[in-house]
């Protein structure tokens, strides 16, 4: 089993970005709390969600897929694949 896989990152960025969130909220007063772990929240689901967006690939249509795969009556290996 390798030690680090396609949910490693997840894992850091999870626990790196809640031990940061936990050492900000105990330096803040215990009344304003509550509004700091809501700001931490949302910038912790937005990075995330920056972070771990997928990128676009060169050809989504089926058509071109098509296109490409009869080019010059070659065959050809088409190989789709998921990061996730």
């Amino acid at each position: 089993m390798m030690l680090f896989n396609q949910f490693s990152g997840v894992l850091v960025y999870l626990v790196v970005s809640i031990g940061l969130l936990a050492v900000i909220l105990s330096r803040i007063a215990p009344e304003k709390r509550r509004g700091g772990l809501l700001v931490g929240a949302a910038i912790l689901l937005f990075g995330g969600l920056f972070i771990f967006q997928p990128e676009q690939s060169g050809v989504t249509a089926v058509t071109a897929q098509q296109t490409l795969a009869a080019s010059n009556g070659r065959p050809v290996l088409l190989e789709l694949y998921s990061d996730y």
